[in-house]
């Protein structure tokens, strides 16, 4: 028995038809990105697909903006840890660190949300995709 980490959202794709999940695949595309969560909003508005992926987007968002505030607390405190002498480059190395480390989840979730919306299927977004800002 192996014992995997299952981070994989829960599957939705049977709730909307094909023929609607074919047809609004590129807005929802451009809604995983995060930034252009609101296209599948205002080009298919009465589309309940469309609203899912809005709302995928619009948690991918969130997360990319968390990431961007994260980043900036820790450049102004390597920054002043930076000052330091003889560790300081320690604390230089550490910010290039954790920058990657977010900029990685951040990109993580934007290529998940993508694969998915290209596959027109309607998944959640691993451990954060329970979350509704759209209904």
């Amino acid at each position: 028995m192996s014992s995997k980490l299952k981070f994989d959202g829960k599957e939705y794709t049977k709730l909307y038809p094909a023929d609607e999940r074919r047809a609004y695949r590129n807005q929802c595309m451009c809604a995983a990105t995060g930034i252009l969560f609101f296209i599948p909003l205002v080009s298919c508005p009465d589309s309940q697909y469309g609203k899912f992926w809005a709302n995928q987007g619009a948690v991918t968002l969130t997360v990319e903006l968390l990431c961007l505030i994260a980043g900036l607390i820790f450049k102004g405190i390597c920054w002043l840890l930076a000052l330091i002498p003889v560790v300081g480059i320690v604390f230089d190395v550490l910010y290039v660190i954790i920058l990657i480390a977010l900029w990685a989840v951040a990109i993580f979730y934007i290529f998940y949300g993508m694969r998915y919306a290209h596959k027109c299927r309607a998944k959640n977004l691993p451990f954060i995709g329970t979350i509704r800002y759209i209904r």
